[in-house]
């Protein structure tokens, strides 16, 4: 078997994120989602095609090729477009039944285009050839990637449940939900329709084989961090995994049960998303650069913060005012979980922009002046109500925060130097720098993991108990039974 490795890097260019790819190996073409519009290139010679506009936060694209069609899913207006495969003309816009249209899937046996809508948690099914509303599958939670079996089967991942759900896509229902006992937050899906094999990528780096007439997990393999899809190559009998790390998992399959891992193939961070051209046999993933000049965008408002108002503002600081300031973090923090959870698509560190930067530096800033504010938890949230998975903000947030400690270490050990007799000494420093180091890594990797899964909203109501504890005992004068505690 030959090794995969990179081929080419075709650039794109112009402003938007990015989620799924779809490839038209007939037509040799190759659609990219782009925010407000999809891109279409030329496989072979990568150049460009042209594009269809209009379509505001866009996830992804389906194929109808007997009605000479392509849809989008359209999260930020919950709209499909319906456009010519051929001219790439705008035919018509539908609305879904269902909020944040995410996945999207043209199911050939019943001629019909589904859109899985994370936020309806519901599925709606359009006609292929009339644009028109078949109907709505209720499901028990968040959809994410489909496959079809061809015969009347649709599969779809339900990522908040840890579960496939199994829909009758000529009658509109739920036949059966299979839970995923090895798998955490499925997101990718694709299918052996041969040998009636289900390979779903889940979060926890992991991929569960199913078998798709039973739902049973026939075996798990490892894979990646940040895996968005999967696919499968029939004529090779090839399983990927494109992870959000920067690596391609290829599964081998020695047989319907019997798998393999054969290689780990090198990507670029942010690769998460792929189609798989089953004329040649290649894959193509979408990604960004993540440029360094976020970084230092987002560093610039902590710095002048901490060279020109950090004395001024800590010689004001009092209880009452730390009491409050977790008050006003609380309710922020709040604020950023519903927002979040409101957002059309979340992003990635590479679509990250310099607004975005400036906005969460700004948070560091002023976390940063205001005690009582956690500096991590404000530029996380600022993260959220800017758009970003949480993750990612809070990868952001911590990569953030390295110049700025390093710049106040650097200033610290520049001050202990000049001080005639030191009350601490070489080894003391050095031994106490370490633990630190070590402790921090420890922490951050914890954070990073469980922020994945969970919201700042336990810490949110923990800022609240506090700084009405703090208020209460500031002010305790004005209570005779609260004065008397607090003496």
């Amino acid at each position: 078997m030959a090794h995969y490795h990179l081929l080419r890097k075709l650039p794109v260019g112009g402003e938007g994120g990015w989620d799924y790819v779809t490839i038209d190996s007939a037509a040799r073409r190759l659609y990219v989602s782009r925010g407000t519009r999809v891109l279409v290139l030329d496989v072979d010679s990568g150049g460009a095609v042209g594009e269809i506009p209009g379509t505001q936060g866009v996830h992804g694209i389906a194929l109808a090729p007997e009605a000479r069609r392509g849809f989008t899913s359209n999260g930020r207006t919950s709209t499909v477009t319906i456009f010519d495969t051929g001219t790439l003309a705008v035919l018509a816009e539908v609305k879904t039944t269902g909020e944040n249209p995410d996945a999207i899937l043209y199911d050939p046996a019943s001629r019909r285009v589904f859109t899985f809508n994370g936020r309806g948690k519901n599925a709606t099914a359009i006609d292929a050839a009339t644009g028109t509303v078949a109907g709505t599958v209720a499901l028990e939670g968040k959809p994410e990637f489909a496959a079809a079996d061809g015969k009347g089967r649709i599969f779809v991942n339900i990522e908040d449940k840890n579960q496939v759900t199994v829909i009758d896509s000529h009658a509109l229902r739920v036949e059966k939900n299979w839970p995923l006992a090895s798998c955490e937050e499925p997101t990718g899906l694709a299918m052996d329709r041969a040998h009636r094999r289900l390979f779903a990528v889940c979060h926890n780096r992991t991929m569960a084989v199913l078998d798709a007439g039973s739902g049973r997990t026939v075996a798990s393999l490892p894979i990646g961090e940040g895996v968005d899809a999967a696919a499968f190559d029939s004529s090779t009998s090839l399983v990927f995994a494109s992870n959000g790390d920067g690596t391609l998992t290829v599964v081998k399959q020695d047989g319907p049960d019997t798998y393999r891992v054969v290689e780990n193939v090198t990507t670029q961070r942010s690769a998460r998303t792929m189609a798989l051209d089953e004329k040649t046999h290649r894959v193509f993933l979408a990604a960004a650069e993540f440029m360094i000049l976020p970084l230092v965008a987002g560093t610039i408002p902590g710095v002048i913060a901490g060279l020109f108002l950090l004395k001024k503002v800590e010689s004001v600081r009092t209880l009452g005012l730390i009491g409050l300031s977790m008050l006003v973090a609380c309710a922020y923090f709040l604020f950023a979980e519903w927002r979040g959870a409101r957002n059309a698509r979340e992003r990635d560190l590479s679509e990250l922009t310099l607004a975005d930067a400036l906005w969460i530096g700004m948070a560091q800033a002023a976390a940063g002046l205001m005690a009582g504010f956690s500096r991590s938890g404000f530029t996380i949230s600022t993260g959220r109500v800017r758009g970003l998975d949480r993750g990612e903000a809070a990868r952001f947030s911590f990569l953030l925060a390295l110049p700025i400690i390093l710049g106040a270490g650097a200033k610290a050990l520049l001050d202990l130097h000049k001080t005639p007799q030191p009350a601490i000494g070489s080894a003391a420093l050095a031994a106490g720098f370490v633990s630190s180091a070590v402790v921090g890594f420890i922490a951050v990797r914890f954070l990073l993991r469980f922020l994945k899964t969970h919201t700042l909203r336990p810490f949110a109501m923990y800022l609240a108990a506090l700084g009405l504890l703090l208020l209460a005992f500031t002010y305790a004068r004005h209570l005779p039974l609260l004065a008397a505690l607090s003496r």
